[in-house]
């Protein structure tokens, strides 16, 4: 996935499957309701993007702050992975 590529370059390989554990679980509701009616899927892929651009903007914030995971930002992972999983099951009901 892109976005793991992009995003955890430096972290702790703990921190990393941490981190790539909870965009997988993102990547897998995008994944569940492509192809539906009536989703924007990009505007769901785009607000990730954002998240973490917002989070990691400047590369040597990213490269200072690499020592640890920032749990702030796992949680709005989770966090925004929950916020789709209603549209997958209004599409699958």
């Amino acid at each position: 996935m892109m976005i793991v590529k992009r995003y955890t370059l430096g972290f702790r390989a703990e921190d990393e499957s941490a981190l790539q554990a909870a965009l997988g679980k993102l990547a897998r509701s995008v994944r569940a309701i492509e192809g539906c009616d009536g989703i924007d899927i990009e505007r769901h892929v785009a607000r990730c993007e954002m998240l973490f651009a917002e989070r990691w903007r400047d590369e040597a914030a990213m490269d200072a702050s690499a020592a640890a995971i920032d749990k702030p930002l796992l949680a709005d992972v989770l966090r925004l992975a929950d916020d789709i999983r209603p549209d997958i099951y209004r599409l699958l009901s």
